[in-house]
């Protein structure tokens, strides 16, 4: 018998949220105990919902049939992708995942709190009205997916009028959470400094891009500056520029370069999305909603760190260094070192693997080609890739450390 629940846990370790039903779950932002206090309230303003009552039947199946993809933060992060590219915020990307994602696994343990509503609800109502705020020109048509999200529950006849207005008032008030938590990160931060005077050794360009995120709130690290790298040695752009121009490029390292051109929070999300598919997590809110919570901790502290370094150091890029080099891939407007993409998915890597032992090889694969594909296209030096990696796996081990500590109580 202890076999088999050894290897169960094993292979399907997010299964551990929900040992120990006697105590209380972690939160993040949260009181289950204030929760319990809202089980009388209703949300007046969700009576809007009957202006869905002019959809016909098919109308209506064809809505609930898209709301009921995926555990219920998965919709949201399709919408949220959409809404940071109309936006042109793809550097705060981490951010507002982490936010949004937080913000469910929050509001999940509050429907499981109360017991009246559904995950679905209050997770959605937390989501709708957090991102509202977060995108202030796309409020209306957030709150508008909000209401058509939890309407679609109404239809199907999985919740009643009551839990509707119950589990929405709950998102709701997480919501309310995360907007205040939002307003103090730093994310406002104004940079009054100077871009370091200097050789090619140095970056320099017009308008660097977010030099104050280094000082944002972290969620699980004590700051940014806590495993910040040493200093590089005079000379080591051009050792660096010769391992560069030496690196041999063939179709799979140009494939590999522009598939991680992506944006880290998409790409891992869609890798942490496959796991719980395939793990069936999706069919288990709370288990997703940890998942997602803990990936989006990893990256985002994990991006903090390497701008901590990157607005300390201000250390240049290869087409920066030497101008007559040209990338395979667009440079981003802001120093090298270390790379963000090589920080960040060893530190996604670490907790995924954490989470899905069986696979950290896997995961770990992946951060290496990850990192790998900024040298590939010539957008970073092999330098700023190792020491990210270093750094991030430093970042994730701490996330893993926090999440043993706090999540054994779920």
């Amino acid at each position: 018998m202890r076999s088999i629940t050894l290897f169960f846990l094993l292979t399907y370790p997010a299964l551990l949220i929900h040992a120990q039903k006697n105590t209380e779950p972690f939160t993040w932002l949260i009181s289950l105990n204030e929760i319990s206090k809202l089980t009388s309230t209703t949300e007046k303003n969700i009576t809007s919902l009957t202006v869905y009552d002019a959809l016909t039947q098919q109308q209506k199946f064809e809505k609930s049939e898209y709301w009921q993809a995926g555990s219920p933060g998965y919709r949201w992060s399709e919408i949220t992708f959409d809404l940071i590219a109309k936006n042109q915020r793809f550097v705060e990307g981490n951010r507002i995942f982490a936010l949004l994602h937080l913000a469910i696994y929050d509001a999940t343990m509050a429907a499981e709190k109360i017991n009246t509503t559904s995950y679905f609800i209050t997770s959605s109502s937390a989501a709708s009205n957090l991102l509202a705020h977060l995108f202030p020109k796309d409020s209306a048509f957030i709150i508008e997916k909000g209401h058509e999200a939890v309407a679609s529950k109404l239809w199907s006849k999985n919740n009643t009028q009551k839990e509707i207005e119950t589990g929405y008032a709950v998102g709701k008030y997480v919501a309310e959470k995360y907007i205040a938590y939002a307003k103090k990160d730093g994310s406002f931060l104004q940079w009054d400094g100077i871009i370091p005077a200097g050789d090619n050794t140095l970056w320099h360009g017009k308008d660097p891009m977010y030099p104050t995120l280094g000082k944002w709130k972290t969620w699980v690290i004590d700051s940014g500056n806590i495993f910040r790298p040493a200093p590089l040695p005079p000379d080591f752009a051009k050792t660096e520029m010769e391992i560069l121009k030496n690196t041999t490029h063939t179709f799979d390292t140009d494939k590999t370069a522009f598939f991680w051109a992506a944006p880290v929070y998409k790409i891992w999300f869609d890798i942490a999305s496959k796991k719980i598919f395939e793990y069936h997590l999706d069919d288990d809110p709370p288990a997703a909603a940890k998942v997602y919570a803990l990936l989006y901790v990893a990256l985002f502290d994990a991006q903090i760190t390497a701008w901590d370094a990157k607005y300390t150091y201000w250390y240049t890029r290869p087409d920066v260094y030497d101008p007559t080099f040209k990338p395979l891939i667009r440079t981003p407007n802001f120093p090298g070192y270390p790379s963000g993409h090589s920080t960040t998915g060893a530190s996604a890597a670490t907790i995924l693997g954490y989470l899905f032992p069986a696979d950290k090889n896997y995961f770990e694969a992946l951060s290496q080609e990850g990192a790998m594909s900024r040298l590939y296209g010539g957008i970073h030096f092999n330098i700023d890739n190792t020491t990210g990696m270093e750094m991030g796996k430093k970042v994730g081990n701490e996330i893993v450390k926090f999440a043993e500590k706090n999540f054994s109580k779920n």
